[in-house]
């Protein structure tokens, strides 16, 4: 009532010239209604709905407090915009599907892993990039349809025909919509892959390698063993003097025989140790009653940054 009489831009001068005072004279010029949403002035911090409608006499203004709803879609749009950033920055392919096999969506990752544009995977579906051959395929939708989600490695098709191997997540989710859809995160695992393929190929190689070096060394009388910076045996192939593996692992050679029938050993050992270039040289002592002469050579055992970090003796 302490309202009425008075003029609305001498009670609210803070809106003269913004958003409600243009449309209040436009309704009132055109004498057409005008409804329209705007912050509010007056109180800050609120939003109002606002409906004027304009008569002979004058106008009249309906207002409705749409703060709540405001905010809501505030935090929606910075949540979609945030998994919009997710989406578009995500190294993993990434496609929105239906469980169908339609594809609503694809990120920049799955375009290029594909090698194809958004839209023509979306017009492709999942025919389009996925092997329906692979027998992979029929037990992972199944498990999708039974637990909402599946994992597996999968067969997909890129643009100019070539397979390749990808690891793909799917997750099964209701839309705000209603609508049942699906997600599929896709990762080319192709390299992965090879780099296991080679490994096993090297492995073998390796074992078939070391197969070979002990039956050529089974009956010959060479012993070939590895130490550590503090010349303690880390690995001993043929041990001798009686000694078995247990006794020689971890031991320095002037522990194992008396250290004054060691020395020149150990003189080979450590000049091999401290200048990094291969020794050899003809060392000899007794062991009780035995005498016996070796013919040694000590080669720097390095990491993979080129650091001796022991011997390889024989």
């Amino acid at each position: 009532s302490e309202l009425i009489g008075q003029v609305i831009w001498n009670v609210y001068p803070q809106t003269i010239g913004g958003e409600v005072d243009q449309h209040y004279r436009q309704a009132v010029a055109t004498g057409q209604p005008q409804h329209f949403e705007v912050p509010s002035r007056i109180v800050p911090g609120r939003w109002f709905e606002v409906h004027a409608y304009p008569h002979a006499s004058g106008l009249e203004a309906y207002f409705r407090d749409i703060t709540d709803r405001k905010q809501a879609e505030v935090a929606l749009h910075e949540s979609e915009e945030r998994y919009r950033l997710l989406f578009d920055n995500s190294l993993d392919g990434i496609l929105l599907t239906t469980p169908d096999g339609g594809i609503e969506a694809a990120n920049t990752a799955a375009c290029q892993m594909f090698g194809r544009t958004e839209a023509e995977i979306c017009r492709l579906g999942r025919a389009g990039v996925v092997d329906l051959t692979d027998p992979r395929l029929p037990a992972a939708l199944a498990e999708r349809a039974r637990t909402g989600k599946f994992r597996s490695e999968l067969t997909l098709i890129r643009a100019d025909g070539t397979r390749f191997t990808g690891e793909v997540s799917s997750t099964v989710f209701t839309g705000r919509d209603g609508r049942q859809r699906t997600s599929m995160i896709v990762r080319d695992v192709t390299d992965r892959r090879q780099a296991e393929v080679q490994r096993e190929v090297a492995l073998t190689a390796l074992r078939q390698s070391e197969q070979r070096f002990r039956v050529a060394l089974q009956q010959a009388p060479i012993t070939v063993a590895t130490l550590d910076r503090d010349l303690r045996y880390t690995w001993v192939y043929n041990t001798r003097h009686g000694f078995n593996l247990e006794q020689v692992l971890g031991k320095r050679p002037d522990e194992l025989i008396p250290p004054d029938e060691a020395a020149g050993l150990m003189v080979l050992l450590k000049r091999a140790l401290d200048t990094g270039v291969t020794a050899h040289d003809e060392v000899a002592g007794h062991t009780g009653q035995t005498r016996w002469v070796y013919d040694v050579t000590a080669e720097p055992l390095r990491d993979a940054a080129g650091q001796v970090i022991g011997l390889t003796i024989a």
